[in-house]
């Protein structure tokens, strides 16, 4: 089996998604799966020592080659003609995955469906937008048509989460549709001794919750560090810091910028909590899956989450994290303040957490994956 896995993600950038992708990407191969990457790389490296420094590895799988467009452009019109070339002129069958709507018109007028077969991978929902009241319906107009055009023209869609796949249901042979739950880069579980550390990793914009955890700080223990692990560059986080007074960041916050995974698994395996504010949109309620609430789980760290669905296939109050509301801020407070100095309380969470992670690893998805593939492949 081949598998062509395309993504309009840059190699260049810090971009959530190449998380996703690459390990994604990894995981099949490790499963002796030929994978064909097709992705852009403005880094300036080659594509193999790109992704071999920001994922700290040595190599790369002998079944996984890298294929990235050089252009620089606004638009990702290029790529997706050079999507297009790569398979128009790749011979063998094989599994065609894109995660990127604007593949899709260029990938079928290239596609042999003889030979091989298409699958969208989707982290979004846009095919009704009249259930969407939190997106500009303008700008998402595009994605809904193509949606409604091509996706009853594909072989199979994967989505994240059950809710997803009840949307899509609604509109698409549900037995072209899977859920492929998203992964852990492997098991990190330790149990050392560990601080009064918590942490947040992500953006540093409000829109992703910054302001409710900041809110925090003055309410917790004050043995109590959080350490937040975001900003994508040198000036986002000078603005981060100019909310303070004197540009100087409280005793108890610490901001890393971006991170390698080394740093950020050596991080994570000394902190106690993980922080996932999530503001209340549909999209938040209902589609996300954030990859960071894996990290936590990697390492067996109890996350202290807004209470959404889209949460609660992970998460069980009390049991293997806090689902709070986030605009409460002293209750909140108080609650991590009891978890984190309560060492046994905290121990019987983190092996909780534990369970739920241990079947959640990308080898697994893949395995599972695989198997869906191969159905695909001989239908």
């Amino acid at each position: 089996m081949r598998i062509i896995y395309i993504h309009s993600l840059d190699l260049g950038k810090n971009e959530t998604s190449e998380t996703f992708v690459i390990e994604n990407a990894i995981s099949l191969a490790h499963e002796g799966i030929h994978v064909e990457l097709v992705i852009n790389n403005s880094s300036g490296m080659s594509n193999e020592e790109a992704i071999k420094q920001k994922f700290c590895l040595d190599k790369l799988p002998e079944t996984l080659n890298v294929h990235t467009s050089n252009v620089s452009s606004r638009s990702n019109f290029r790529f997706y003609l050079f999507a297009a070339n790569f398979v128009r002129k790749f011979t063998k069958p094989a599994i065609i995955i894109t995660r990127s709507h604007g593949t899709l018109p260029y990938l079928y007028l290239v596609i042999n469906r003889r030979r091989h077969k298409l699958i969208f991978e989707t982290h979004d929902y846009y095919y009704d937008l009249n259930i969407r009241p939190d997106i500009d319906k303008k700008r998402a107009r595009k994605k809904s048509r193509l949606e409604q055009f091509f996706f009853k023209k594909l072989d199979g869609l994967i989505c994240l989460n059950q809710y997803q796949q009840k949307l899509y249901e609604q509109h698409i042979d549900k037995e072209k549709i899977r859920v492929f739950p998203t992964g852990l880069k492997e098991i990190k579980y330790t149990t050392p001794e560990k601080g009064f550390d918590i942490v947040y990793i992500g953006s540093i914009s409000p829109r992703m919750g910054i302001n409710e955890i900041i809110a925090l700080l003055p309410y917790l223990d004050k043995r109590i560090i959080l350490t937040i692990i975001g900003g994508k560059t040198t000036e986002e986080i000078s603005e981060f810091k100019a909310r303070f007074p004197g540009n100087k960041l409280p005793e108890n916050l610490r901001i890393t910028g971006w991170i390698n995974k080394d740093a950020l698994f050596n991080k994570l395996n000394i902190t106690r909590l993980g922080l996932l504010p999530l503001k209340d949109t549909y999209f938040n309620r209902y589609l996300t899956v954030p990859l960071k609430m894996f990290d936590y789980l990697a390492f067996g760290l109890p996350i202290v989450s807004s209470n959404y669905p889209t949460v609660h296939e992970y998460i069980e109050n009390d049991k293997s994290g806090l689902l709070v509301d986030w605009n409460d801020t002293q209750t909140v407070a108080k609650r991590i303040n009891e978890l984190i100095t309560d060492k046994g309380k905290w121990q019987r969470m983190s092996e909780e957490v534990h369970k739920v992670a241990i079947s959640r690893t990308w080898s697994n998805r893949a395995k599972d994956q695989v198997k869906y593939f191969n159905s695909l492949a001989n239908a």
